[in-house]
């Protein structure tokens, strides 16, 4: 039986390219870490793998809070924690929306 599940933690995928990973059928659940890779990577892989479950997909992740109350991270290399009701949270989600438009087949 085809894997259905996959973690890319400590993986380097090649040209930051998730192309290959299309390929998965049968793929159901997706790990990635979430600051790894560009955003653009991301938002390939949502638009893709959109029947696939991953955490990245909504354009952040939940993280432990640390006591300063940001507990929501951008996805992408160098994107910031922010707290939930951040004015800039809304200004990347809608960022990470428009890139995934980029890869939508008209």
């Amino acid at each position: 039986m085809p894997a259905q599940y996959l973690s890319i933690y400590g993986f380097n995928i090649k040209d930051n390219d998730p192309t290959p990973l299309f390929n998965l059928k049968n793929l159901v659940e997706l790990t990635v870490p979430h600051n790894y890779y560009e955003v653009e990577f991301y938002a390939k892989l949502a638009v893709k793998l959109s029947r696939v479950k991953c955490d990245c997909f909504k354009g952040y992740v939940e993280v432990d809070d640390w006591g300063d109350g940001r507990t929501i991270s951008v996805v992408g290399k160098n994107n910031p924690k922010l707290k939930p009701t951040s004015e800039k949270l809304k200004l990347y989600l809608q960022q990470f929306e428009e890139v995934k438009r980029k890869f939508i087949k008209p």
